[in-house]
């Protein structure tokens, strides 16, 4: 029996012509890679690249800042030779909230036997630029100095120093603090108004420290 010859090249000619009709059907998108952005993300810039507007309310709280922690350990280092200032020290939490009052502490402290030297103004200065932001002093603050430049004082002091010094007494001491410095940061204060000089116990910020 004679071995059947195929023409090799018209084999391949229809086997490739079988291969395409196979293939005329629609063909299904490949899948897409993990990972990969969805076409109606990649219209425009990307999403990790878009950025919201930068907030203006103002100055904020440091996150975790915690103006009920502190304590007056300190005041135990203040210097027997100075007058009533340990006695002075031990009520600082009357007025002022916990940590700006440790902060105070510590500034009695430092000063040893120099009591109350010029120095001590500008530690308790920095204290009360340490506290923590309360919700509704940047609110406050705002008012204030519209009020100021509404009366033509423009205030001498910024947005974030009232902010501080509203946060760093407790609403309804006995000194009425509260009351006090905004009074006193405000247009109405009978000298130095629209000013930082008589704000807080020990008006830190005042003439006589300076």
């Amino acid at each position: 029996m004679r071995a059947m010859q195929v023409d090799r090249a018209e084999f391949l000619r229809l086997a490739t012509l079988l291969f395409g009709i196979a293939g005329c059907g629609e063909r299904a998108p490949a899948p897409a890679a993990p990972g990969a952005a969805a076409p109606e993300a990649r219209a425009g810039a990307p999403l990790e690249n878009r950025t919201e507007p930068a907030s203006s309310s103002g100055p904020a709280s440091e996150a975790g800042c915690d103006n009920s922690r502190g304590t007056l350990r300190a005041c135990a280092r203040v210097s027997p030779t100075c007058e009533g200032l340990r006695e002075e020290c031990s009520k600082l939490t009357e007025d002022l909230v916990p940590r700006v009052a440790e902060a105070w502490a510590e500034c009695f402290a430092a000063a040893k036997r120099a009591c109350r030297p010029k120095s001590l103004g500008a530690c308790m200065q920095a204290a009360v630029e340490r506290a923590c932001i309360e919700p509704g002093a940047v609110d406050t603050c705002k008012a204030l100095m519209a009020s100021c430049e509404t009366a033509q004082t423009p205030p001498r002091y910024t947005l974030e120093q009232c902010a501080k010094v509203v946060s760093a007494v407790k609403p309804g001491g006995p000194g009425q603090w509260e009351q006090v410095d905004e009074e006193r940061m405000g247009p109405g204060a009978p000298k130095d108004a629209c000013s930082l000089e008589y704000v807080l116990p020990y008006q830190p910020y005042g003439w006589m420290w300076r």
